[in-house]
This record gives structure tokens, C-alpha cells and sequence, in this order.
């Protein structure tokens, strides 16, 4: 019976951090997730082959510059049958920080080269990122998110080139340091 109130009073006490949901000018986050990522627009003639859906692993920094302006630097790994590519993105993001609430919104915009290593001639591709998305304090120093980018870019593979265009949608964890 004491150790079932001393659990409640731990949970209610965890429950209370959530109410410190703010961003400071000059903080790092940490974080890493997993989604889905949609070639709609890729090449598809072999030997040069995108593949359609991809399994990215997301490791992300964010920079709080102040309020409302943040930078942000990604390396995502993605994984699909018969082929590994690594993109790396850079960029900044707005935060919309007026809201009373542990959710906070954004809007980013960044540039992501990216490597694709399948069975076929390798492939480089150059693009821009926009996104949008939210995070939520789960504690003080915890949060969630959910994200969404596009990526239209621009793929080199074995002498052609073609523009090609992705989706990516996914979940992930960060911790302020």
C-alpha cells in the first residue's frame, strides 16, 4: 500500500517537470528515430535503380539560436532490399514558440546530399528538404516528435542524371543536454 502511493506521488511529481516545455537560446537536443521514406519520382530502369520505399534511421542535433530561429544537422541511414544509402541533412528551422502548451511546431528547410550504394552504378543526389513537424515535452528535458520532409532533388548515377522526388515521414525521441 506504501509503495503503490510512493509511485503515484513519483508519477505526479515526473508529471509536474512537463510544465518547464521551454526552448532556450543556446541549447543542444539530441535525438534519434525511425520512419518511412517514398521515392515517388526515382530512377527505375536497370542498372540504375532507386529503390520505392526506403527504412531510414534518423540521428539529429538541434542548435537553439533563440525564441523562434534554430539550426539543425541530421545523418540518416536508410535501408531497402538490395541497397544502403546515407543522406545527410543541414538546415534551419522556426520554431512557433507561442503556443501555451508542451507542443511545439516547426518549419524547417535544409539541404540534403545523399548516397546510394545499390547492386547497379552508385548514385549522388543533391536536394532540398522542406519540413514541417512537432515535438512535445514529455519531461523537461525529454521529447517526442513527429516529422515530415520533402525531398526534391537532383540524382547522378553512372554518367545520366534525373530529378527525383521522396517522402519521408517519421518518429523520433530528443533529450536537451
Amino acid at each position: 500500500m506504501i509503495l503503490r502511493k510512493l509511485i503515484i506521488i513519483t508519477v505526479m511529481l515526473g508529471c509536474f517537470s512537463s510544465l518547464a516545455y521551454k526552448m532556450e537560446a543556446s541549447e543542444y537536443y539530441v535525438g534519434g528515430g525511425f520512419g518511412f521514406n517514398v521515392n515517388v519520382a526515382h530512377f527505375d530502369n536497370p542498372p540504375r535503380v532507386t529503390p520505392a520505399v526506403q527504412l531510414p534511421i534518423i540521428m539529429n542535433i538541434d542548435y537553439i539560436i533563440d525564441r523562434n530561429f534554430g539550426a539543425f544537422g541530421s545523418i540518416v541511414p536508410m535501408f531497402s532490399s538490395g541497397s544502403v544509402a546515407i543522406l545527410f541533412r543541414g538546415g534551419a528551422k522556426y520554431w512557433f514558440m507561442g503556443l501555451d502548451a508542451p507542443l511545439v511546431p516547426y518549419a524547417s528547410l535544409a539541404l540534403t546530399p545523399s548516397f546510394l550504394i545499390p547492386s547497379g552504378p552508385a548514385h549522388f543526389n543533391i536536394g532540398i528538404s522542406p519540413g514541417i513537424g512537432a515535438n512535445y515535452f514529455i519531461w523537461a528535458n525529454f521529447l517526442v516528435g513527429a516529422h515530415l520532409n520533402v525531398n526534391p532533388s537532383i540524382a547522378f548515377a553512372g554518367g545520366e542524371k534525373k530529378f527525383e522526388f521522396a517522402v519521408m515521414t517519421y518518429f523520433d525521441v530528443s533529450m536537451r543536454l
